[in-house]
């Protein structure tokens, strides 16, 4: 059971969804494949299969490759308990260091992903993200007609 978002830095954005398990998005780099981050809201998950480190080595990337100057927002969807991350180095630091110097929305512990409940996202559809007090992530559009 998910016991609430978690707000890594306030704010409000909108824009079409890119969502994905991380680890698979970043197989793409370098590749005509890999879909655009401009003005995306960026919703990433992962599996029981990784480890702090390579979470941490996913969102460096996601910053060499420019990803964060091209986003309107970051929605990080919750990982498996399995992952086990340190209380000296949570999540939550991993991606404060890791979006350093940037202005955009971020939130944790979404339902999406490898979790129960799971919400299902639909790439490329408008959704709104607010991030104040606390958490509103609207889908502004359907995703089938």
């Amino acid at each position: 059971m998910n016991a609430g978002y978690t707000i890594v830095k306030t704010g409000i954005a909108e824009g079409p969804i890119l969502t994905g398990n991380t680890g698979t998005l970043l197989l793409l780099a370098g590749t005509p494949y890999l879909p655009t981050f401009d003005g995306v809201v960026l919703m990433l998950e992962d599996d029981e299969s990784e480890t702090p480190e390579t979470i941490d080595r996913y969102f460096t990337q996601l910053r060499h490759m420019g990803a964060y100057d091209k986003i309107a927002a970051l929605v990080v969807g919750r990982f498996p308990r399995k992952v086990d991350f340190d209380p000296d180095f949570p999540l939550k630091d991993i991606i404060l260091r890791a979006t350093r110097g940037y202005d955009f929305p971020i939130i944790l512990d979404a339902d999406f992903g490898h979790t129960d409940p799971v919400a299902t996202l639909a790439n490329g559809v408008r959704i709104r993200v607010e991030a104040t007090d606390s958490v509103t992530l609207d889908v502004l559009e359907a995703a089938v007609e």
